[in-house]
């Protein structure tokens, strides 16, 4: 136990205030998704799909480490110093993402996607039509997976994009605002869980059994992680934020539009996106006043 505390006392003194911050999100992240698949363990007992690796569990040691050596850098090599130390953040990010998708993918509660369907149709929106009208244009298709899955990409890159930005500073709200729409989505999939409009009667693609068994596809996601990051660049220089704009505005329909997400789902994404980032930046605001704070004044 002494041990584990002066291990505790170590980083709390050579981190920065927000990573404290992010760290805990992602620990919260990680319990939760080990409290869902504890909870399965002892009752429903679900075969689900399996996101994470042990091999992947065995790297969050070294991240930490990484972590905690990249303040030595600080005076040296900056720049190198934050994108080592943010790559290091948002691996642990994925892991504790992929540890709680592991368990919220085997909730116990009954699909909602009837009900998602019938307020999409109260709002005169169509699925199959839609889905069907997508794929006699195959070019646009194209532009709309390309914009989709490029949502994954720029979370993958965006350390990198904002420290050699003027917005290198944003990079731990981009992060904070990520955790907290993954924490709220997963949350919202545990209680109410959907499969998108394929799972419904006439779908167009099939669904594996264990698919429908796991309760297993959060396509918001995607919508929540565009949303913040057009949020994140709307302050920026017109050349950054107009492609932008435009390929994560695209990302947000085309999970519409190629029969991903129902039209509910899409509003509930960006709702919770903005919900995330302001959460997120109130959060830094507070960790932020409480560091200058805990700073003796000078004598």
């Amino acid at each position: 136990m002494k041990t584990v505390n002066n291990i505790t006392q170590m980083y709390r003194s050579h981190l920065e205030p927000v990573d404290h911050l992010v760290l805990n999100l992602e620990m919260i992240l990680a319990v939760s998704g080990m409290v869902f698949l504890l909870l399965n363990a002892v009752t429903f007992r679900y075969q689900g799909i399996q996101f994470i690796s042990f091999h992947c569990l065995l790297s969050t040691p070294v991240l930490l480490f990484l972590i905690l050596i990249s303040r030595f850098l600080e005076n040296v090599a900056p720049k190198c110093q934050l994108i080592l130390k943010s790559y290091c953040l948002f691996a642990l990010a994925i892991i504790s993402v992929l540890i709680l998708l592991d368990g919220v993918q085997l909730t116990p509660f009954p699909s909602i996607d009837n009900f998602l369907a019938h307020a999409d149709s109260n709002l005169k929106l169509n699925e199959r039509i839609i889905e069907n009208w997508t794929i006699t244009h195959p070019l646009l298709r194209q532009i709309l997976k390309f914009a989709y899955h490029s949502v994954t990409a720029q979370w993958l890159l965006m350390p990198l994009i904002l420290s050699f930005s003027r917005q290198r500073q944003k990079i731990n709200l981009y992060l904070v605002a990520s955790l907290l729409a993954f924490l709220f989505g997963s949350g919202m999939y545990y209680f109410f869980p959907s499969l998108g409009p394929a799972t419904l009667p006439d779908g167009q693609h099939p669904v594996p059994a264990s698919l429908v068994e796991a309760m297993v596809v959060f396509p918001t996601f995607h919508v929540m992680l565009a949303t913040i990051n057009i949020i994140i660049w709307r302050r920026a220089c017109i050349v950054y934020f107009v492609p932008i704009f435009l390929i994560n505005f695209t990302a947000v329909f085309a999970t519409l539009l190629l029969g991903w997400n129902y039209g509910v789902h899409i509003a509930l994404g960006v709702i919770m996106a903005v919900v995330a980032f302001g959460l997120a930046k109130r959060l830094l605001s507070s960790e932020q006043k409480a560091y200058l704070t805990a700073i003796p004044a000078p004598p």
